[in-house]
């Protein structure tokens, strides 16, 4: 059986990934309202605008094209 690699199983693919992403699973963080989320960069990431984070996967679609 194949062991996992650690770390965010979307850190390929994430456009806001960061070293400690591919290093290692993220803690779990609690937004409130039922909402849980592991992710490292979950503070800055709900701090965007939503055309940030659209741009933002917008540029990471076309460096993995």
């Amino acid at each position: 059986t194949a062991k996992p690699m650690p770390g965010c199983p979307f850190a390929e693919r994430c456009p806001f990934v960061e070293d400690r992403c591919t290093e290692a699973f993220p803690e779990m963080m609690d937004f409130g309202g039922g909402h849980e989320v592991f992710c490292w960069r979950a503070d800055y990431v709900s701090a965007m605008s939503p055309a940030q984070r659209d741009e933002a996967a917008r540029q990471k679609a076309e460096a993995m094209a």
